[in-house]
């Protein structure tokens, strides 16, 4: 069932043969990435920004191709878990943080929208979505600033030791209130969010320097090497020392 305003879009379309919704907009909006897949998850339409990202000369390079030849191996099968549940059961994923690494190995926040591309009939043909640099996110911050006070505090202090507890104050909320809004906002619960920005911290110290990882693990708030090494596997899905070695 289609909602009123988006009924009306529909019937305006049809009713004067509009083919297209000028995608190419999405050229002009600054630090957006705009994307169209296909059921088989191949590339159908990308907008500049993401081109620009990928390191292509041109946007066409891009069609018919897949997200494998573009991204680490742990970044493809985060895309393909959330890309198969839209194309499998119609549903959309909004303002999901993801830490993903570009063509060059940089390390970034986003946060990621996608939708499911209906046909006529009501089976799902592909995927549209749109996804931004997490920290320029403005407007998603100012619209809970309880949750942008422990972003914030998280950045500052992310070589400390942070107790939910901690954060929970920080943000005047309950701790199960904390962990219930941060989750639906964010698709995270705060430790789980405080780890993954630590872990992109690291990545950062681990691609520019030659500090030693036990370092790097105390720098970032890691507990000792064996556990910041656990939990950048588990991330990363490669241990620090490998992902090192893509830097030199």
């Amino acid at each position: 069932m289609l909602s009123k305003s988006r009924q009306y879009l529909k019937e305006f379309l049809e009713a004067n043969d509009i083919v297209s919704l000028s995608e190419e907009l999405f050229d002009y909006v600054p630090s957006l990435l705009f994307f169209v897949k296909d059921r088989e998850r191949r590339f159908v339409y990308v907008n500049q920004g993401l081109s620009d990202m990928f390191g292509l000369s041109r946007k066409a390079d891009i069609m018919g191709k897949f997200d494998t030849e573009y991204c680490d191996e742990y970044v493809e099968r985060m895309f393909k878990k959330d890309d198969e549940m839209i194309l499998n059961e119609g549903i959309s994923i909004k303002n999901k943080i993801e830490l993903v690494t570009t063509m060059h190995g940089v390390v970034k926040w986003h946060i990621t929208s996608k939708v499911p591309l209906f046909a006529r009939d009501g089976s799902v043909k592909g995927i549209a979505g749109l996804t931004r640099e997490f920290r320029s996110d403005s407007v998603t911050t100012a619209q809970h600033p309880a949750l942008s006070k422990v972003i914030e505090y998280i950045t500052e202090n992310y070589a400390r030791a942070i107790t939910i507890a901690q954060l929970a104050s920080v943000a005047g909320l309950s701790v199960s209130a904390l962990g219930r809004n941060f989750k639906k906002r964010f698709h995270l619960t705060p430790g789980q969010y405080t780890n993954r920005f630590r872990i992109s911290q690291a990545c950062i110290f681990l691609s520019e320097g030659d500090t030693s990882i036990a370092e790097i693990a105390t720098e970032c708030g890691f507990f000792d090497q064996s556990h910041f090494s656990r939990t950048f596997s588990e991330i990363i899905h490669a241990t620090p020392a490998a992902y090192r070695r893509r830097f030199r």
